[in-house]
């Protein structure tokens, strides 16, 4: 197969670092948090306007409340 042929497997590296899952279940809810804190400078600073803003804002609620 000529596509096998060209890409290599990740290195152990690359592996470790998407292996990051266990890890990223920890931090999700202050992602989550954070992107919120960034909305709102967005939305005050004028670059995102109000309909987007509501709509990106519910969004994120809903990923906190699971």
């Amino acid at each position: 197969m000529m596509w096998g042929a060209r890409v290599k497997a990740p290195s152990l590296e690359a592996l470790r670092y998407t292996s990051s899952i266990a890890f990223d279940d920890r931090i999700a809810l202050d992602v989550v948090r954070v992107n919120l804190a960034h909305l709102l400078m967005l939305f005050k600073q004028g670059i995102i306007g109000l309909e987007d803003a509501q709509r990106i804002y519910r969004s994120l609620r809903r990923m906190l409340k699971g």
